[in-house]
């Protein structure tokens, strides 16, 4: 139920989403910036950089993977939890709040779905 990823998989997957990101944004018109760089638990937001703690970290890098795609809390809580970070779903909501604040303006990208849980908006 539980993984345990190693800094490289996870620093890995950081420039995935980065370059995800990074062809998101060359396809809109939207300018804002988003980048998520290879270490620690940082968002750049127009080039501001943004600390979030690992669970935020996580829900964000999680989402973003699939973009306009709807995750249940459960799933995103199973996702994200680590034998050393358990994630609850009833906690979920609280950290995607604290999320949403740290990111200010940009905290649309974020999108809750009735019913459902959350989706990313590109």
């Amino acid at each position: 139920m539980f993984r345990d990823e190693s800094h490289e998989e996870r620093r890995s997957e950081a420039e995935e989403i980065r370059f995800i990101l990074d062809q998101q944004e060359k396809q809109t018109k939207r300018k804002d910036e988003l980048a998520m760089p290879p270490t620690g638990y940082l968002v750049e937001l127009s080039g501001q950089a943004i600390s979030l703690d690992v669970i935020e970290f996580e829900i964000l890098r999680f989402l973003s993977k699939r973009p306009y795609k709807p995750y249940t809390r459960r799933q995103i809580a199973s996702a994200i939890s680590t034998p050393h970070n358990p994630v609850e779903e009833g906690e979920l909501d609280r950290h995607v709040m604290s999320l949403r604040g740290k990111l200010g303006q940009f905290s649309d990208y974020i999108q809750s779905v009735p019913y459902v849980g959350y989706r990313f908006k590109a």
